[in-house]
């Protein structure tokens, strides 16, 4: 499936913005709005069955960020929801589940209706950590879930106070 969006769409979805930084492409698409696309064609991949397409969604849908409110992920989660919710027509609502290393949201969404209407914004702590933190989850992160789309991803650093003696032992060019 090949979709194709104008600059006037993009402009018009608020994620257009002229790309300084590589002058070969002609545009650059904000998170928010390419995580909401994505999301969008993901949903209507998984309903592309007619019978299915006119049933869904009739209800709001449910989004289980399974860490506070105010961190990166929540934040993604809240734009994503917003455009999400404009391109399927009803309401995407946000839900923080946090504690327990991400695992009690982790946890909500396991045990949810499989039905489509609670969805998850996953992170490597609940799906992948979790396992070799806890001896035992109240859920398997293999089994009990399955991966829609990669909406983002966040790089982590490692700093330290400029007087120690830990010096970088790479250019700071190659990130």
């Amino acid at each position: 499936m090949l979709v194709a969006l104008g600059a006037g769409a993009l402009k018009r979805l608020g994620g257009y913005a002229p790309n300084k930084h590589q002058p070969g492409r002609a545009f650059t698409l904000s998170v928010v709005v390419w995580a909401a696309l994505t999301m969008t064609i993901a949903i209507a991949v998984v309903c592309a069955s007619p019978a299915i397409a006119a049933e869904y969604p009739t209800k709001p849908i449910r989004l289980i960020v399974p860490v506070a409110a105010g961190g990166n992920v929540d934040t993604v989660a809240r734009g994503v929801t917003q455009r999400l919710s404009d391109n399927i027509g009803q309401p995407v609502i946000v839900e923080n589940r946090s504690g327990a290393s991400a695992t009690i949201g982790a946890n909500a969404v396991a045990k949810a209706a499989p039905d489509g209407y609670t969805l998850s914004m996953g992170q490597l702590t609940p799906n992948a950590i979790a396992s070799a933190l806890f001896a035992k989850l109240p859920y398997d992160a293999v089994k009990d879930f399955v991966s829609i789309i990669l909406v983002g991803t966040s790089p982590g650093v490692l700093v330290t106070h400029p007087a120690r003696a830990a010096r970088p032992s790479f250019s700071a060019a190659c990130c």
